[in-house]
């Protein structure tokens, strides 16, 4: 299982600029992100290397799904909800030693 907790969302300029060509948003308005926390899977495949009785080489590979959904607000009021996938593959290699 994956939980994701999301902090510090920010909104992209782009955003805020779209936003007040639309007319929307002024200069003088509040615009910020907010994504809710996701449960999601989690499929991990992994290998452990022994290159001798202390040292070891370790690979793995993860896929997550993070699905969540993004409320755009503007002065603390949600004007649009929606869905977000993120969904990530991850690798990792690492070096490990035995104490």
């Amino acid at each position: 299982m994956n939980y994701t907790a999301f902090f510090d969302e920010q909104v992209d300029p782009q955003l805020r600029s779209t936003l007040g060509i639309l007319g929307v948003v002024t200069d003088s308005d509040s615009v910020d992100l907010a994504l809710k926390n996701s449960w999601g899977y989690a499929l991990q495949a992994g290998v452990n290397v022994a290159i001798n009785n202390d040292w070891g080489l370790h690979f793995m590979v993860s896929k997550m799904d993070i699905d969540t959904t993004g409320d755009v607000r503007v002065n603390g009021n949600t004007i649009q909800s929606v869905d977000v996938d993120i969904d990530p593959y991850v690798a990792m290699a690492g070096v490990r030693y035995n104490f």
